[in-house]
């Protein structure tokens, strides 16, 4: 296991940068009456908004961060 994860970029992923940004996020959302439940979510979708990443994810509450930028990842599905 530890060689597979071995090979997996790892990325810090809170930093005054992404805290503002998330704020902001939360700022805006507010501003359109839309709220996102967790702190936690509002990190992970401003770190995934700020370097560019989509999110593989399952959660409605990112569905309003899609507004702002958040682009959600689609699986790919298995062959056969």
């Amino acid at each position: 296991m530890r060689r597979e994860i071995g090979s997996v970029r790892v990325e810090r992923m809170l930093d005054e940068k992404i805290a503002v940004a998330a704020a902001g996020y939360y700022r805006r959302l507010r501003s359109e009456g839309l709220t996102v439940g967790k702190t936690a979510d509002l990190i992970i979708a401003a770190f995934c908004m700020e370097h560019r990443y989509a999110l593989l994810h399952r959660d409605g509450d990112f569905e309003p961060l899609r507004r702002l930028g958040l682009v959600r990842a689609t699986p790919e599905q298995p062959d056969g």
